[in-house]
C-alpha cells in the first residue's frame, strides 16, 4: 500500500470534520505544490480559509482505505 497526496476542491459537508473534497474534483498525486498541502485537522480548523480564500485544490497525505460512489 502506498501513501499519496489525495485532494480536490474543499466544500462544507455534514461529517465529523465539516468538509469533504468535491467528488468531481478529486485528484491523487505523487507530487503537489507545497502551498496546497495540509492535513485533515488543519483544514477543519480553518475551513473558511480553505473554502473562501484558497479556493483551489488542497491535498492531504493519505492512504485510501475505502471509496463511495
Amino acid at each position: 500500500q502506498t501513501q499519496l497526496w489525495i485532494g480536490g476542491i474543499i466544500e462544507e459537508y455534514d461529517n465529523h470534520w465539516g468538509f469533504r473534497f468535491n467528488p468531481d474534483t478529486i485528484v491523487i498525486a505523487e507530487i503537489t505544490i507545497e502551498g496546497a498541502q495540509a492535513n485533515i485537522q488543519a483544514i477543519s480548523n480553518d475551513l473558511n480559509y480553505w473554502i473562501n480564500t484558497w479556493q483551489n485544490q488542497a491535498y492531504v497525505f493519505a492512504q485510501v482505505t475505502e471509496t463511495h460512489e
